[in-house]
């Protein structure tokens, strides 16, 4: 706020504000998503599931409007129960309780998906580690895809499919 009010030039990336004073730079949502779908599609996936922020936030919407535009190019069904969110916890292991929660009752559906995109390098690590804890085998039994703007570096037995926003180039 004390930025605003000296007139201080701000530019958030990827940050849902919308005030007039605050300039953003966002990521080609709908291209991501459809390439993360044309991705799983072409390897055989027809149960696709999204994992994203809560659905509040514009840049969710974006990305679920996204994602059914994707499904609908493919002819491929919209499952309500394949939206799924999660907010950032404060301490890791709240988000990884969460996620694995949220994943063993997605895979205990009689209609489970065959692959998951996760949007955030968190969610994604989150999830793959949830995988790995409820003994499902990546990409066996579920193949995972990330939209993100970091690199899996450090995390190098993660079978992750990853589509990565260029932070640098902004």
């Amino acid at each position: 706020q004390e930025l605003k009010q000296r007139k201080f030039p701000i530019v958030f990336v990827e940050r849902g504000f919308t005030e007039e004073q605050i300039h953003r730079v966002n990521f080609d949502v709908e291209f991501s998503i459809k390439m993360a779908i044309n991705h799983l599609y072409s390897l055989g996936h027809r149960k696709i599931a999204l994992y994203d922020a809560p659905t509040e936030l514009e840049e969710s919407k974006q990305r679920e409007f996204a994602y059914r535009i994707a499904l609908e190019n493919h002819s491929l069904p919209y499952y309500q129960h394949f939206i799924r969110t999660s907010t950032l916890f404060e301490k890791p292991s709240e988000q990884e309780n969460h996620i694995r929660e949220d994943l063993k009752n997605l895979m205990r559906e009689s209609n489970k998906p065959s692959a998951i995109i996760a949007v955030s390098s968190v969610r994604a690590i989150a999830l793959y580690q949830s995988a790995i804890a409820l003994g499902l085998k990546i990409p066996e039994d579920i193949s995972l895809i990330a939209i993100t703007g970091l690199k899996f570096t450090g995390f190098h037995r993660a079978k992750i499919t990853t589509v990565k926003s260029s932070y640098e180039n902004v």
